[in-house]
């Protein structure tokens, strides 16, 4: 049954978050439901959304799901209301940490699932629900990359990788088109899952690697508008193995025509 969006205050997010440190170290408690709707520890969003809790097939659905529930609301404000995504957090605890047969659930850093504070890039990126959001509202499916694991759309949503860790964690190629085109056009094949390598913390052409060489060419290269396939032919040759792959026909996920990319900031 639908019910309508809600946020944690801070004391909602403080009890939350202590929740999610007991459970860290062992405690198989259930999720403090009636945080979400207790008056002294949540309240109305100030726009009318309406969400159904249930079960997603990978981060990617999962951000389709958000961006569209949350489409008629200004994307800059939600982006940063920790209370927001600390709500939506709770709210699907289940989906993000699935309840184990046996002993507790196995979590992230705390930060996955609870922001504290004013709103900083360095912590809020890896917010599992507002990532998802984020990527395909801002990005539609070019931002499809972004939720990536090594081999294969990322099961469930509460995954993090080296692919979501390099291209979220800066600004820049967060926030660019550009970027995020050449990437899934180097790293993915045409069943929309990441080539082999790709993942690899040390390997050459790799996505850490790519993270690196576009913020160094953002020094002398206006990333925002060039063509992604500008910025792939200037890649060094260590990324030969992933650019010359053939390219297929269809895609899962859709890359857009070739453009240079607007860069979207929160």
């Amino acid at each position: 049954m639908p019910e309508a969006v809600r946020c944690l205050n801070e004391e909602g997010s403080r009890l939350f978050r202590d929740y999610v440190e007991r459970v860290r170290k062992g405690d198989t408690e259930t999720p403090p439901w009636h945080l979400l709707t207790d008056e002294a520890t949540s309240a109305p969003l100030d726009a009318n959304v309406l969400i159904e809790v249930r079960d997603f097939a990978s981060r990617v659905e999962f951000g389709r799901y958000l961006a569209d529930r949350f489409s008629h609301v200004e994307k800059r404000r939600l982006s940063r209301d920790a209370g927001l995504w600390n709500w939506l957090a709770l709210r699907y605890f289940d989906q993000l940490a699935p309840p184990a047969a046996s002993g507790p659930r196995k979590l992230l850093a705390p930060g996955h699932y609870v922001l504290e504070g004013r709103f900083a890039h360095n912590r809020y990126y890896r917010h599992l629900v507002r990532a998802a959001w984020y990527a395909l509202a801002l990005h539609g499916d070019d931002g499809a990359i972004l939720l990536m694991s090594a081999g294969k759309p990322t099961p469930g949503v509460g995954q993090w990788g080296e692919i979501s860790e390099q291209l979220a964690g800066y600004q820049d190629i967060l926030g660019s088109k550009t970027a995020l085109v050449a990437a899934a056009t180097l790293f993915l094949d045409s069943a929309g899952a990441t080539k082999r390598g790709a993942a690899s913390p040390d390997g050459p052409g790799s996505v850490r690697r790519l993270s690196t060489v576009l913020r160094q060419l953002a020094m002398t290269h206006d990333l925002r508008t060039a063509e992604p396939a500008e910025v792939v032919a200037m890649l060094p040759d260590e990324f030969e193995a992933f650019r010359s792959a053939p390219k297929p026909a269809k895609r899962r996920f859709s890359v857009s025509k070739l453009f240079g990319g607007k860069e979207a900031r929160a």
